[in-house]
């Protein structure tokens, strides 16, 4: 299913109801509950219906629990010995209550439509594994004191990555409708 694993989602998925017998009724629904479940997109480069049609809460573990010091008797000497920071998703994807009524070619779109959901949403998921192991593998070694600095930029360069991602694929066709 596209260029990312469908099946990291089985963890961490949540599915809002959709319902619908026509293209038209599935997609006005996916942004209905799209923005329950996620809230509406807020870039402000974005220019589109702004309900998403899903989304990945990124959680970042407890900093203080996380991080190892090796203080010394001088403040000046403190520096982070270990990093183990994770995060944990949170995917809200689509799913249809009940095509089992309708046309067999609605229902081969749907499949084809939740893929393409999935996939954007494993790109966001990958995205965050990927910083994450890099805020990981910059904190060790640093001085203490420069540790809120060093995350503060990190989640700067994280949020700006994810909606350089989304920026780009906003642009990718949706598969056509049945």
């Amino acid at each position: 299913i596209g260029t990312h694993t469908h099946a990291c989602f089985t963890k961490f998925a949540r599915y809002f109801d959709v319902v619908g017998d026509t293209s038209a009724e599935l997609a006005e629904s996916v942004g209905r509950g799209g923005a329950k479940a996620c809230g509406m997109i807020q870039y402000e480069w974005f220019r589109g219906d702004a309900r998403p049609s899903a989304c990945t809460l990124t959680r970042v573990s407890d900093t203080r629990q996380s991080i190892s010091l090796s203080a010394s008797a001088t403040s000046t000497s403190c520096r982070i010995r270990q990093a183990h920071i994770t995060t944990s998703y949170i995917v809200y994807i689509p799913h249809w209550s009940d095509p089992s009524r309708v046309p067999k070619r609605l229902r081969d779109w749907w499949r084809k439509i939740v893929a393409f959901i999935a996939d954007h949403e494993a790109g966001h998921v990958q995205i965050g594994r990927d910083y994450i192991k890099r805020l990981n593998e910059r904190l060790v070694g640093k001085p203490c004191a420069d540790m809120a600095s060093i995350i503060r930029s990190w989640a700067s360069q994280h949020a700006a990555a994810q909606e350089a991602y989304d920026r780009s694929e906003y642009s990718r066709p949706w598969p056509q409708p049945a």
